[in-house]
């Protein structure tokens, strides 16, 4: 092979080793780029978007809850503020996964669609709440203000039973009561009394059942109020009362209305209850599911965060080991090429050396005697000393 032939081969076989180690590299770095790209643009927002439906599902279920106590406005405007933003962020996790990821993500997949599931079910029961929590403050109103009118209507017939109780006692004939009609008015006076105990434990019971929303309170409510219209009409069945017919006439009216206002108020509160425990059973499987949700995606984050530092961790040994394998593969290429080439011309100038060498043993030979060094120069006249060859110079 040619001295040119071997250079050339070294050469290229030293550029072919470099240019296979650069790809390596190049496809391990763009490997890492990769895996950091989607870490900054995928994963790590699924991880926040996974905390915030959490975050957002509990102060949605918080407002809810609180509203479903007092019924404060305030409370709903912070559900559905809340709601919408856990809405949105189940948007936003569906839109990443329609992007595609490298990573196993079936798991967090499953677990956004159950999760989306749950949540609606959870918004299907929350929106009752709404509805049911006016039914239910209407007829509070209503009942409140039937309740006032029948409690002025039976203090009133209380205090003028007691009226006429003491006058019948400081009516005196002679200093004799009339027991008939003393008994008779007393008898009223105890129906004022009973009538008006009645009606403050109607009362008591309903703010018991609207405070704990138990329906054992509102079933006593409804009884007091109900024992209350009993007493009116033995009154009124009684042969004996005469006077103030008109006015316990009106007060069982009241009571009538009492008692359809609080029946109405008790089955309304009955079924908002029944719709609670459902939407607290779904609130509950919503925020178990979403809870799961969130952990996935951090587990998710956590898993890709370790691949990409593995990644990472073998772009770089492969560039140390690549850098390595090239220096030495080099250093190798460099010695055989260069033996390659020194061994030959070495070999041939060893020949021409022992062919000069038998030559000069040859008799009759002699080489020629050294040249003295430096040589002295010699001298050469000026120009102006050869004026002909001078002017022969310019002569065409």
């Amino acid at each position: 092979m040619k001295l040119g032939t071997k250079i050339i081969l070294g050469y290229v076989s030293t550029c072919v080793l470099f240019s296979l180690i650069s790809v390596v590299v190049v496809f391990s770095l763009l490997s890492v780029q990769s895996d950091s790209a989607e870490l900054r643009d995928k994963i790590i927002p699924l991880n926040d978007q996974g905390g915030y439906q959490l975050t957002n599902a509990l102060h949605a279920q918080e407002a809810l809850v609180e509203y479903s106590y007092n019924a404060n406005q305030e409370a709903l405007d912070r559900y559905r503020k809340f709601d919408a933003e856990t809405v949105k962020s189940h948007q936003a996790i569906e839109a990443i996964f329609r992007q595609g990821l490298s990573s196993n993500i079936a798991l967090a997949k499953d677990l956004t669609t159950q999760a989306i599931k749950d949540y609606a079910a959870f918004q299907v029961q929350a929106n009752k709440a709404p509805i049911l929590m006016k039914t239910i403050v209407d007829n509070r109103a209503t009942m409140l203000a039937t309740y006032q009118e029948l409690n002025e209507g039976l203090t009133n017939f209380r205090n003028q039973r007691q009226a006429q109780l003491n006058r019948v006692i400081t009516a005196t004939n002679g200093g004799t009561i009339d027991m008939e009609e003393y008994q008779r008015v007393n008898n009223l006076l105890t129906h004022a009394y009973k009538m008006r105990d009645l009606s403050i434990n109607y009362y008591i019971n309903f703010l018991r059942g609207l405070y704990y929303q138990e329906a054992k309170y509102f079933q006593s409510s409804v009884d007091d109020v109900t024992k209350i219209g009993v007493e009116l009409n033995e009154l009124v069945n009684d042969p004996r009362i005469t006077e103030s017919r008109a006015q316990i006439l009106e007060l069982m009216d009241l009571a009538t209305t009492a008692q359809t206002s609080v029946k109405i108020l008790f089955q309304a509160m009955t079924t908002y209850m029944d719709e609670r425990q459902a939407f607290i059973t779904s609130a509950d499987q919503a925020m178990a599911t979403g809870l799961k949700l969130s952990d996935a995606m951090t587990g998710l984050t956590n898993e890709f965060v370790v691949e990409t530092n593995v990644s990472l961790n073998s772009a770089f040994w492969t560039v140390v080991i690549g850098g390595i394998l090239a220096l030495v593969i080099s250093a190798i290429l460099s010695i055989v090429i260069t033996r390659n080439i020194t061994l030959p011309l070495n070999r041939v100038i060893g020949a021409l050396s022992d062919g000069a060498q038998e030559v000069i043993a040859l008799p009759g030979i002699s080489l020629p005697p050294p040249i003295p060094w430096p040589r002295e120069p010699r001298k050469t006249p000026p120009l102006w000393k050869k004026p002909a060859r001078l002017w022969k110079s310019f002569l065409p």
